[in-house]
């Protein structure tokens, strides 16, 4: 599965509030920005194990060369939580970007900073580990 959405806000960034959190603007904002774009929906069984990559494209550097100050891990949240569930908190109506996916079942991720300075994306590559041998076993029970 390839998937392309456009840069998250920091997970720092997306949720405003002190005694009460709800999502940013930011957050919201980059919702639609997701929703907005066409993707191909994918489905899967629910009991599969992923490994997920994540290409950020950005200007990861400053003019004088120095390396901006981002915390990559920072951006992978967001994500990963729109792919499972998150799509469907925005309209009711509209289906998850992958039918049967939760996040959970991420189980080896990395993430790759992309210098690009007229871009911000993050492209994102899931392939299947293997089959969940314990979910498997009890089906089959």
């Amino acid at each position: 599965m390839n998937i392309t959405l456009p840069m998250p806000p920091s997970v720092n960034k997306a949720y405003a509030g002190k005694s009460r959190r709800f999502k940013s603007k930011q957050y919201t904002q980059w919702l639609s920005e997701c929703q907005a774009r066409k993707q191909t929906k994918y489905k899967c069984r629910g009991d599969e194990l992923f490994k997920i990559k994540y290409f950020m494209h950005s200007n990861w550097f400053n003019k004088d060369g120095s390396i901006k100050c981002k915390d990559a891990a920072n951006y992978i949240k967001l994500p990963d939580d729109y792919l499972s569930y998150v799509a469907k908190d925005i309209n009711r109506q509209l289906p998850p970007l992958i039918k049967n996916f939760d996040d959970k079942q991420i189980f080896e991720g990395h993430f790759y900073k992309v210098q690009d300075e007229g871009n911000n994306f993050i492209d994102i590559q899931i392939t299947e580990i293997f089959e969940n041998s314990h979910t498997s076993q009890k089906k089959r029970v």
